[in-house]
């Protein structure tokens, strides 16, 4: 601000510091006296700070970003500037002005660039100011935080620091704080998508969050387990589609300017070049198996599945979330029991209450109800839930998408665990097959067709048709499992040889001794020679 033509101190500081810092990197020793005094100068204003935190200072926050530049050329000052830097963030992070809470962290930020301290000190001081109430800085530290720790594992896996960020933020998720909660199960989201942090252990921590006595951290750790939100996957897709657009743009480019450009050694050595280059990132991409879930679930990974599945169903029966959280809860649940085939009985009666066509979101009960079902659940735990199916949505007085929807989520049920079929259920179902509206007698046939290949005998003969009617016996009873003998679909390869036998020249040859004739041995291979007495003789 000037005042009467003349500038103030503070203005002539500002346009003194970028020259001051220019000219101790080219001499750091000459200009010694001009950087202690300016430490001094940030050393006053810092206990003026301390007594009033919540006041700003673009003094003392352009101070503290000449010191980051240039205090590494001065050792004896560096490690208590980076001290004073941490206590006073530390101590005061709660109450620090805004923009000046952001510039010191800045500064840490650039110190730590230049590896001038461990990584896990600015990091865990990241996770800390997740309780700030201040949505544009914590969304900044979020991708500092998820950047730096890909680079840190880009080339070698880290373990040391990996395992002690997780256990640091296994404590934060039980913070107090639900944003500084929830930002941490965000962080360690990213990173498993990310294919940084995609092991048992990152897992097993996202599993405890789904036990949080907060909401919203309760849901994002849910969530994770169930995939990722629609909007990213949609972001996703779009992303790969656009590098698969771009990188089929500058193919076709290549082979354009190929056939323009005069034939040469350096011209196609060039091309071989932009060839590889364009192709690099697209091979990369396929290695990795792109982003889909990231091709393996976490649900996988859990160390003690069973007891994750009956917390997870003792904290539903006792819930008080709203719907869309209980349904959460329900997918995780069922997906886990599917996943693991696992035993929790008392899963099918509790979701037995929401199979009504009335109840909001009762597609997806249903496809819940269906995902529980394995061939180690006894059929007596689901025959009332497929009874109260039949009895809700599939009978004349429901309407043609209930009806679809309950013969669709019988067949799947069915599919899962063969030995709740029941002959006079079947029976009724199959009749279905005759009804006018086309939707419903497709659904019908598509469950007839999964009882024939399953249990025919509950069929009638003439609902059997000729792939039932070629089978023996019923389906195995509950607890067997089937036994293979010999590797299953060899037959298919062995129709894949009869309509294309294979020939000379292709990919891959199958060798045997038989096909080989006189003519082929005489014309290569090796030759007999007869080891007789006479010497032999080279003719030069």
């Amino acid at each position: 601000r000037v005042h009467g033509g003349k500038m103030s101190s503070e203005e002539r500081l500002l346009q003194q510091l970028p020259f001051l810092q220019d000219r101790i990197k080219r001499d750091k020793q000459g200009y010694r006296k001009e950087f202690e005094q300016q430490y001094a100068r940030f050393m006053t204003l810092l206990r003026i700070l301390q007594m009033k935190p919540n006041s700003p200072s673009k003094e003392f926050s352009t101070l503290a970003s000449f010191l980051a530049h240039v205090c590494p050329l001065y050792k004896d000052k560096l490690d208590p500037f980076v001290n004073t830097l941490f206590e006073f963030i530390e101590t005061h992070y709660l109450t620090l002005d805004r923009q000046l809470r952001s510039s010191l962290m800045s500064a840490l930020i650039l110190l730590r660039n230049k590896q001038v301290f461990p990584v896990v000190r600015l990091l865990k001081l990241c996770f800390i100011l997740f309780r700030c109430a201040d949505k544009k800085l914590r969304s900044s530290l979020h991708k500092y935080i998820v950047t730096d720790i890909k680079n840190v594992n880009r080339h070698v896996n880290n373990a040391t620091l990996n395992k002690s960020l997780q256990n640091f933020m296994f404590t934060m998720m039980k913070d107090t704080n639900p944003t500084a909660a929830k930002k941490s199960i965000d962080v360690m989201s990213d990173l498993y998508h990310k294919k940084v942090w995609n092991d048992a252990r990152t897992a097993n921590v996202m599993a405890e969050g789904c036990f949080s006595p907060h909401q919203k951290v309760r849901s994002t750790a849910l969530n994770f387990f169930v995939g990722m939100d629609e909007d990213e996957k949609e972001g996703e897709e779009s992303d790969s589609d656009n590098d698969t657009e771009q990188h089929e743009e500058t193919l076709l480019a290549f082979r354009k300017g190929s056939n323009k450009m005069k034939k040469s050694r350096k011209n196609d050595k060039k091309l071989k070049k932009l060839m590889k280059k364009a192709t690099k990132s697209q091979t990369i991409k396929e290695k990795q198996g792109g982003g889909d879930n990231q091709g393996f679930s976490a649900l996988y990974l859990l160390h003690d599945p069973q007891n994750f599945a009956d917390k997870l169903f003792g904290m539903l029966k006792t819930s008080t979330d709203p719907f869309n959280v209980k349904l959460q809860l329900m997918h995780v649940i069922s997906r886990v029991i599917g996943i693991h085939k696992l035993l929790v009985l008392s899963f099918y009666p509790f979701i037995q209450r929401y199979l009504r066509p009335s109840q909001p979101e009762i597609t997806q009960v249903l496809v819940y109800a269906a995902q529980a079902c394995h061939d180690l659940v006894p059929p007596d735990a689901v025959e009332p839930m497929l009874t109260a199916l039949v009895n809700e949505f599939v009978s004349n007085r429901s309407s043609i998408e209930a009806q679809c929807a309950g013969l669709n989520t019988i067949r799947e049920i069915c599919l899962r665990c063969p030995t709740v079929m029941d002959e006079a259920l079947i029976t009724d179902l199959v009749m279905y097959k005759k009804d006018k509206d086309n939707s419903i007698s497709s659904a019908a046939r598509s469950l007839l067709q999964v009882v024939r290949k399953l249990n025919p005998a509950l069929l009638k003969k003439k609902d059997r048709g000729i792939e039932g009617s070629g089978r023996k016996g019923t389906a195995l009873a509950y607890g067997v499992q089937p036994i293979s003998y010999g590797v299953e679909g060899i037959e298919l390869l062995t129709t894949q040889l009869k309509d294309n036998p294979i020939k000379s020249g292709d990919e891959w040859e199958l060798y045997s001794g038989e096909g080989e004739s006189d003519d082929d041995n005489d014309s290569g291979g090796w030759i007999d020679v007869d080891s007789g007495d006479e010497d032999i003789v080279i003719d030069s």
